[in-house]
């Protein structure tokens, strides 16, 4: 059988091309049929790669590997974002569920306070930008937004 190859999904690096002539040397020490299994930890797939094409496929598969970890990524923070108005509903969000929670915020310090102790934890994470619609109150302690806030908690 052919040397495998993992390609490890939190890879987050990238082989240079002196490390993919270096691998491919290495690989071809250890095979008389001139091919790699590349086999991906994720899913388990694998693929019979001639080693003279594994300094194209394995980059082109870590790039995919790289886009498959941002969309996932990306997908989990938007199923797991809501909008929320008042900090009871803050608090209750954090008790039960993982996930940012976005809310209007006048941005005091004491606000940010509050909602740390009542979450035992939360804080925020980034601030979205002004505040939409006119006088809308903080969700925290009701003065006018002046932006929106993601919070979001450590666990």
């Amino acid at each position: 059988e052919a040397p495998i190859l993992i390609l490890d999904e939190p890879f987050t690096g990238g082989l240079d091309p002196s490390a993919i002539m270096a691998l491919r040397r290495v690989l071809q020490h250890l095979t008389d049929k001139g091919e790699a299994t590349v086999v991906r930890r994720l899913n388990r797939a694998k693929q019979t790669v001639p080693l003279g094409d594994l300094g194209v496929t394995i980059p082109s598969m870590l790039e995919e590997v790289q886009e498959a970890l941002f969309n996932r990524a990306r997908d989990f923070r938007e199923a797991h974002t809501v909008r929320l108005d008042s900090l009871e509903v803050l608090v209750k969000f954090f008790d039960t569920s993982i996930g940012f929670a976005v809310t209007p915020w006048c941005g005091r310090a004491e606000d940010e306070r509050v909602v740390k102790d009542r979450t035992k934890g939360a804080t925020t994470r980034v601030i979205l930008g002004p505040a939409g619609g006119a006088a809308q109150p903080c969700a925290i302690c009701g003065q006018p937004a002046t932006v929106e806030v993601a919070w979001g908690k450590a666990y």
